[in-house]
């Protein structure tokens, strides 16, 4: 049986990280630049308020919508299961058209380019075969609007905003897929998917460009050029074509059916479906006319007035031809709408938008609509009325087709259980797929209308909505976001593909991220996929940050890849379970004042729990992880990720682990302020670079960085604290070391206070070569961050201090108690100080590196070695200190303190029978002391295979 890993790492909105999949690992382009939507703040895809439900709904989504995806066309089509289309971006003939049309995305140009001009639009193509060659599917992207200057230039810094910024490949899945049994009747088609970067659904044309914003309201032109990009090749040949769109996208679809269909031969069959964009004018719950002044503004805003239908703006104000009830009247081209009546976006923001209910009444009603009260449900009911009544007087065309179930869903094409699957959505017996199909080909009509909630069990009630296809918050901002999944939002950002390593110092030009926790590729860059053979085998889920639990899963997928596949979903949604609710991010505006910045130039910021009860004045500082960057090139690169920006931070995230809120899983500090410090400056909190090069603009400032968070939370009450622990992962159990005592010289004297190091344990070892590339690696990030003002003057008095970086020299000297939580086989270090690609030139050590069973015996020799060195450095480095802790494992993981499952949970790792959580809180309020070393690899059987952090 074939056998790989898939580590699948939901952390904030979401991250994918294919460590590998099968025997053979092939590298693709694939999503990124998810994260940006974080700084548009529109979209708020983890709100404090999300249930473990919808998380897990969410989770599901991502699993099947991946599964199903079509294979990947780089090599050969046949071994894989993903199908990721190139983005096409308006270039050659195309230029032309953007360039003459002034089509352009929202903002500005890179800097190599002459003055500031405007991206191009962008869409992605998977071409026809077979019968399908001269049939077109063109579809919208969809993510909601902006009406005011503030909102668009948050936009443009998003790929909603900017091709520069979208995903260089994109997965096709649902109406999308080109596998004939999961999409039977546009599998083979010319299938297209149109990026969305203007916020006004392709209607926008405003030929002044104010200098000081540099905003081009350019979305009617970026619709046209996409067109005539796409018509000579051949879609003007086309026998079939079908305009489609989800959510604002499907709005877009009803404002240029009749456009679309003039541009095509008069022989062509035309239709056009609206998947979730029949938005309706009706007032709020408290009788304003919301959703009314919104779009009006829209229209105002972007001059859509003389883009759309003059068949409705001729008879009304143009602003109210911005509602599909007022256009579709009026469309001659066969026009499909499926909506749910019960649409939960708009039942979020137009029927309950923020403002409209200031005390949060409708909070839980609209994350859940079991958990409305009978007159919420009254209103609800109330608004399905007045949504059939406005479809009503657009669908008397005996050419139309209508498909409104009663689930509260929003977007049901592009995710592949709801177009079409065994347990899809029916209505009357008729699955999406099926009903758009017959339409379509003339097969058979299809108008239903489902009966009302909660009739129909087919219904999977998520209110999900597909992959790319983001939606924002309420118009005003409000902090009533959007509840998509985890996948709806346009995050599923495949952050990075563990090609077998993990970064190498030397490695300067792929943009990557340099180190840990694990070779992340940087949000700027292209990230990556892998095409696979043979059956999935290992699974790591980590869902720490939603407040899950994290695990490993193995599976033997002998028999059916779907049936397993399930049966994993099943498992996965049994297992995790959340842990608490999603915490806010903090932002220290009082920062900006002390130079106190990310590497982008924008305020820290940090997640804090309070505490409560007996813990109310103890307080737990935990910093996060995330590697280093050591030159300008590698931190330009992170500046543009969460890595780099608390723009682009997760506004919320959830807590777990030696964090976590429950006293049966986290006994000692449950109860306790809980903080956990964003890590954004790629110093380990330690660079301090007054001068800004105004080319680069990067803020080398992580030692400011850390004295700002602290100093606000000293004035938050810590500075009044009894018990104390500064901890951190990776980096950022680095960076708890090189703090300790800083930290502890900050509190009361009267004050406990410990530090613990997770994973943060990093050796001054020697690699296959017999040389020491961490060294030269570490002593570049010192060099660039001038982090030596910030290193321990204990150690850097002593010795060349860039060797300060080093926690083997750095422990020796620290008066504060420090505790060692740390695998002897640490996984990063195996693979990036042990191994780093750049010294494993014939890549013998692939194998070896993602899985030590597939080690040979020399490599193992090799590796046992290094945990020699480990142990070496570890007793260098705290002695014989009756104050110091020890818990070395010798599991292959890295960072095991942020998970549930291998902090305090039932079959949690031991050493000496003892629970890392058990032996941390033993260690801290001195009940016990814990000093222990497990044996060598491979002897501890409830090992688990973990990365929490990474």
């Amino acid at each position: 049986m074939n056998r790989g890993l898939l580590f699948i790492h939901l952390f904030g909105p979401v991250e994918l990280i294919i460590i590998q999949v099968g025997p053979k690992v092939v590298v693709e382009e694939a999503l990124s630049q998810a994260r940006q939507l974080a700084s548009a703040n529109l979209f708020s895809c983890l709100e404090s308020q999300r249930t473990s439900t919808e998380l897990l709904a969410g989770f599901l989504s991502l699993t099947l919508s991946l599964f199903f995806a079509s294979p990947i066309t780089h090599q050969t089509a046949e071994n894989g299961r993903f199908k990721i289309r190139p983005m096409v971006k308006t270039s050659g003939s195309s230029a032309v058209i953007a360039e003459n049309t002034r089509a352009l995305c929202r903002d500005y140009l890179c800097k190599e380019c002459s003055g500031q001009r405007s991206r191009p639009p962008a869409y992605h193509w998977d071409k026809g075969f077979g019968t399908g060659i001269n049939s077109w599917l063109i579809h919208f992207e969809g993510g909601g609007w902006c009406n005011n200057v503030t909102n668009c230039l948050s936009r443009k810094k998003t790929h909603l905003g900017s091709s520069k910024l979208m995903g260089q490949q994109i997965a096709f899945s649902g109406i999308m897929n080109n596998k004939r049994s999961f999409n039977p009747d546009f599998y083979n088609w010319n299938r297209v998917k149109i990026r969305y970067c203007d916020g006004s659904s392709f209607t926008g044309d405003v030929q002044a460009v104010n200098p000081a914003t540099n905003l081009h309201f350019r979305g009617a032109r970026i619709w046209l050029a996409v067109i005539e990009d796409l018509l000579p090749k051949g879609l003007k040949n086309a026998e079939n074509a079908l305009l489609s769109g989800c959510s604002a996208g499907g709005l877009a679809s009803i404002l240029h059916c009749d456009s679309f269909r003039s541009l095509l031969p008069m022989g062509t069959t035309v239709k056009c479906l609206s998947d979730a964009g029949y938005f309706i004018n009706v007032r709020d719950v408290s009788g304003a006319p919301y959703v009314q002044t919104y779009f009006n503004e829209i229209v105002t805003l972007h001059g859509s007035a003389k883009n759309l239908p003059l068949s409705c703006t001729s008879m009304m104000k143009p602003s109210s031809c911005f509602f599909p009830q007022y256009v579709a009247p009026q469309v001659r081209t066969p026009l499909f709408i499926l909506n749910a009546a019960y649409d939960s976006w708009q039942i979020r923001n137009i029927l309950a938008p923020g403002n409209a209910d200031p005390l949060g009444v409708w909070k839980s009603c609209k994350l859940d609509i079991n958990n409305c009260s009978p007159l919420q449900l009254k209103a609800m009911q109330d608004f399905r009325l007045r949504f059939l009544i406005a479809l009503n007087k657009a669908t008397n065309s005996s050419s139309g087709g209508l498909y409104i179930d009663s689930c509260y869903a929003h977007c049901q094409t592009e995710t592949q259980e709801k177009w079409f699957m065994a347990d899809s959505p029916m209505l009357g017996k008729m699955k999406i797929a099926k009903a758009v199909g017959d339409w379509f080909y003339d097969r058979s009509p299809f108008q239903k209308i489902d009966c009302p909630y909660p009739c129909n069990p087919s219904c999977q009630n998520s209110g999900l909505a597909p992959p790319d296809n983001s939606e924002k918050k309420p118009p005003n901002g409000s902090a009533e976001s959007v509840n998509m999944s985890i996948l709806s939002c346009g995050l599923l950002m495949l952050m990075g593909v563990k090609e077998e390593v993990a970064a190498d110092p030397q490695r300067k030009s792929t943009g990557r991220q340099q180190f840990p926790d694990g070779d992340v590729t940087a949000a700027t860059t292209l990230t990556k996929l892998c095409e696979w053979r043979g059956h999935l085998s290992t699974f790591y889920i980590n869902a720490r940050p939603l407040g899950f639990s994290s695990f490993a899963f193995t599976l033997n997928m002998a028999g059916s890849r779907l049936g397993q596949w399930l049966c994993l979903v099943v498992c996965i949604l049994i297992l995790l379970k959340a842990e608490g609710a999603s915490i806010p991010i903090t932002i220290v505006e009082t920062a900006v004042s002390s130079g106190a910045l990310c590497l982008d130039g924008s305020p820290p910021g940090y997640h804090f729990e309070k505490g409560s009860g007996s813990g109310i004045d103890n307080w737990l500082v935990h910093m996060e992880g995330g590697g280093w960057c050591e030159s300008v090139e590698s931190c330009v690169s992170r500046r543009d990720t969460f890595r780099g920006s608390s723009l682009k931070m997760e506004k919320t995230m959830g807590f777990s682990g030696i964090l976590g809120s429950k006293q049966a899983a986290n006994p000692d500090f449950y109860n306790w302020n809980r903080i956990k410090i964003r890590y954004c400056d790629g110093s380990s909190f330690t660079g301090d670079v007054e001068a800004v090069d105004p080319e680069t603009k990067l803020y080398f400032r992580g030692g400011r960085v850390w004295q700002a968070v602290i100093d606000e939370l000293l004035a938050k009450g810590m500075q009044n604290a009894r018990n104390a622990i500064l901890s951190g992962c990776s980096a950022g159990g680095l960076a708890a070391i090189l703090h300790c005592d800083k930290f502890q010289s900050l509190l009361p004297a009267t004050a406990r206070v410990k530090c613990v190091s997770d994973a943060g344990y990093f050796i001054h070892g020697t690699d296959i070569s017999g040389g020491s590339r961490i060294e030269s690696f570490f002593g570049q990030v010192v060099k660039t961050h001038e982090s030596v003002k910030n290193l321990p003057a204990s150690c850097t008095s002593k010795m060349n201090p860039e060797l300060c970086f080093f926690p083997q020299y750095v422990a020796q000297t620290m008066r504060t108690p420090l505790f060692i939580i740390n695998s002897a086989y640490d996984s990063w270090q195996i693979k990036n100080i042990l191994a780093p690609t750049a010294v494993d030139t014939k890549k013998e050590w692939k194998e070896c590196k993602l899985d030590l069973k597939k080690c040979t015996a020399s490599q193992l020799q090799t590796v046992q070695d290094y945990r020699t060195q480990f142990l070496k450095a570890v007793n260098t480095g705290l002695g014989n200190s009756s104050t110091r802790g020890l818990w070395i494992d010798s599991c292959y993981a890295h960072c095991q303190s942020g998970s549930a499952t291998t902090w305090l949970g039932d079959k949690s790792t031991e050493v000496g029978d003892t629970k890392m959580g058990k032996a941390v809180g033993d260690w801290f309020y001195d009940r016990s002391a814990f000093e222990k070393i497990d044996c060598a690899y491979p002897c501890n059987p409830t090992c688990v295979i973990v990365d929490s952090e990474s």
